[in-house]
């Protein structure tokens, strides 16, 4: 059931970052708000420390794990991406496209763990 949670949750930190990216791209001039990318990178994290929990409370050395790992690699992208926003910058969007990409997967990754878990 945690598994859930932390879906529900990076489900709506991608729906900002979504709406963050097409910002960043479309509006090439300016940076995204910082309210948006403020509210995806909240609700990521949280999502990440649900999942983390998930993965510790199962034991789970199998798919939880790899999506643990995946999505902190996303993490780690978003942080580089965090750097350019905060210093006014345009966001790069070769790094943009590889977070989401990431991003993807661990969501993915996140869903089977989910159901391996729920209905193993």
């Amino acid at each position: 059931m945690v598994y859930v949670v932390a879906i529900v949750v990076v489900a709506v930190a991608a729906f900002f970052g979504v709406l963050t990216g097409m910002a960043a791209t479309f509006h090439r001039r300016n940076p995204p708000p910082k309210w948006l990318a403020a509210i995806h990178g909240v609700l990521a994290a949280v999502g990440i420390i649900i999942l983390a929990v998930a993965v510790i409370r199962n034991g789970d050395q199998g798919m939880g794990l790899n999506a643990l790992l995946v999505v902190l690699l996303t993490a780690l992208g978003g942080l580089a991406l965090l750097s350019f926003h905060g210093r006014g910058r345009r966001l790069p969007v070769s790094l943009l496209v590889l977070h989401g990409l990431f991003a993807i997967g661990g969501f993915g990754l996140m869903i089977v763990a989910a159901a391996v878990t729920l209905y193993g």
